[in-house]
């Protein structure tokens, strides 16, 4: 049951990921969010992404071993 868990959860957070870097990612030559501007909000929401992505990788792979 705790495996099953941790895969669910590692599956939202991959989708929660995915989801979010798809909204935000600039279409068609349009800019990004203005919050997302600055060089600093820019980088800490990137990093945020990415360390929820590897989470939701690792939790994944910890449910399948």
């Amino acid at each position: 049951m705790q495996d099953v868990s941790l895969g669910l959860m590692g599956l939202v957070f991959l989708v929660f990921t995915v989801f979010t870097i798809r909204k935000l990612a600039p279409r068609d030559g349009e800019p990004g969010p203005s919050w997302l501007q600055r060089e600093n909000v820019a980088m800490v929401v990137s990093l945020g992404l990415v360390a929820l992505g590897v989470t939701g990788l690792g939790l994944i792979i910890r449910a399948l071993a």
